[in-house]
């Protein structure tokens, strides 16, 4: 007997912290065949069981109950727009069904829980539903765009390096064109230049030799007038010395003539040589 009250004890505890759900076996048919339905025996066992007594008073009453944070964590997204920030729980949930049942027909508020119809429940749940798809919709659309902006950045990225890329190639190329043409229009500039000076050169070389043979001219014109007065006034007497000057001023007048053509001569190659060096360098550049 006190094991029996212990196991019946033990067992009411269990069902009070459980939600035990009750399951009956109705047979389709007599003969227990197979893919074989008969209404009436089936409507039957319904009556006789007591199925359809306890639907009618399941539907009279409230069978659905939820606690009221229970209640509010499960349908809070249908409260979106009814500004539930700082209302109490009760409050809440009272709000929520208000927007769904206004007549407060189908549902009724308890001490801690929230009473309400299964057709009501079945019209949370559906409500529920839609508003978890839109709000996954919203969560979808929030990804895509930020997948899509990221994917979009990356190509903007790449298009920008290929542009860079490509826009230094193209200015390196011109550059290096233009420095080529700065280069040759550079060259035949100082070239040009280098003909002028060597022109110059020239032209001073030239009045050089004819001051320096209009020199030796008015040098000559005075020595035959001076060998003339000299001989008029030797005679005879000098004539042999006269005439021993004489060679010894040809001579000497051959060397210098000697001498002053290998100094023209070495003056007009280092001349060219400037000039050669001068263009040389301005190629080089």
């Amino acid at each position: 007997s006190t094991q029996f009250k212990n196991s019946l004890h033990s067992l009411m505890t269990t069902l009070g912290q459980a939600n035990p759900y009750f399951v009956r076996c109705i047979k389709p048919n007599g003969e227990k065949v197979a893919d074989k339905f008969i209404p009436q025996t089936v409507l039957n066992q319904l009556k006789y069981s007591g199925m359809m007594e306890t639907v009618r008073i399941r539907r009279l009453g409230y069978p659905v109950r939820r606690t009221f944070d229970d209640f509010l964590f499960r349908y809070n997204v249908l409260g979106r727009n009814l500004h539930l920030e700082g209302k109490e729980v009760p409050q809440s949930c009272a709000a929520i069904m208000q927007k769904h049942d206004s007549s407060r027909k189908d549902w009724q508020t308890g001490k801690t829980k929230m009473f309400y119809r299964e057709s009501l429940e079945r019209l949370l749940e559906r409500e529920r539903d839609n508003a978890l798809r839109d709000v996954c919709r919203i969560i979808y659309y929030f990804i895509l765009t930020v997948v899509t902006r990221m994917r979009f950045l990356k190509t903007k990225l790449l298009i920008i390096q290929a542009q860079k890329y490509c826009k230094g190639f193209i200015y390196r190329r011109r550059y290096l064109k233009y420095r080529t043409a700065a280069i040759i229009i550079q060259k035949y500039e100082r070239a040009r230049q280098a003909r002028k000076l060597y022109a110059v050169l020239l032209e001073q070389k030239r009045i050089e030799e004819e001051r320096r043979r209009e020199e030796e001219r008015r040098r000559e014109e005075e020595r035959k007038r001076e060998l003339e007065r000299l001989e008029r006034e030797m005679k005879e007497r000098e004539a042999e010395e006269m005439r021993r000057r004489l060679e010894e001023e040809e001579r000497r007048k051959k060397q210098e003539e000697e001498a002053r053509k290998k100094l023209e001569e070495e003056e007009r190659q280092a001349a060219v040589a400037r000039a050669l060096e001068l263009q040389h360098q301005e190629e080089e550049r």
